[in-house]
């Protein structure tokens, strides 16, 4: 699920309190979509609630903030949909994109075939490439659509658990066409749905046999003990 905030202001802001502005948007966003979450009854919410917990902190809001701003200043004249490393974690591998207009339709145009879909398996690809321990890291790629001059924004948020969080529950059980599936169970996850183009299930599904298939061709040590 994502949810993208729009703010503009009549009388004009300094550099520093747009930057303000949309530090409170991404300190806020974890927290209201988790209260959606809860509205629409999702289960395991606490769980989710602690597991997400760590993004927005401060420290890692003020770092989020810090180097976005920093990319926003450097690529506004050229812009680009390359994401950049924001934190690695014990618990989080945390990605950015930094795009200098607040319109959906602008960035998604800027996007390789029109799909965020694309960027996000990619950033994904980076992070298993690049940490020996991605099996175990969840994974975080913040969208922020921006455009200081006219004040505006638009702030996403798409989430995907560890791999060894998506195996620690799962059954087998059969479906309508008599065939054996796994059927995996973990917490409700944070997706920019609004920029997404597959269906939330489908696209879980595919990036759990995006790990999988990389796991299985790498030299991981990870366990993976059930037949997926």
């Amino acid at each position: 699920m994502a949810i993208d905030w729009l703010f503009r202001k009549a009388a004009p802001v300094t550099p520093d309190q747009f930057w303000n502005q949309v530090s409170a948007m991404c300190a806020q966003h974890v927290s209201r979509t988790l209260d959606s979450f809860r509205k629409r009854g999702f289960p395991e919410v606490d769980t989710s609630a602690c597991l997400y917990a760590a993004l927005w902190k401060p420290e890692e809001i003020q770092r989020l903030i810090r180097m976005a701003r920093a990319q926003y200043e450097a690529t506004r004249e050229t812009p680009s949909v390359d994401t950049i490393d924001i934190a690695t974690t014990e618990e989080w591998h945390i990605r950015a994109c930094v795009y200098p207009s607040a319109a959906d339709r602008k960035f998604l145009a800027a996007c390789h075939s029109r799909r965020f879909e694309e960027l996000l398996f990619e950033a994904k690809r980076q992070f298993r490439a690049n940490d020996p321990e991605w099996s175990r890291v969840r994974f975080a790629l913040w969208v922020l659509e921006l455009d200081q001059p006219r004040n505006a924004a638009c702030v996403a948020l798409h989430t995907d658990w560890s791999l060894q969080d998506k195996l620690q529950k799962f059954r087998r059980e059969r479906a309508m066409d008599g065939r054996m599936v796994t059927v995996f169970e973990f917490p409700p996850t944070i997706m920019a749905a609004d920029l997404l183009r597959t269906a939330p299930d489908k696209l879980v599904r595919e990036m759990l046999e995006q790990d999988l298939s990389d796991l299985r061709q790498s030299s991981n040590p990870f366990d993976l003990s059930c037949d997926v």
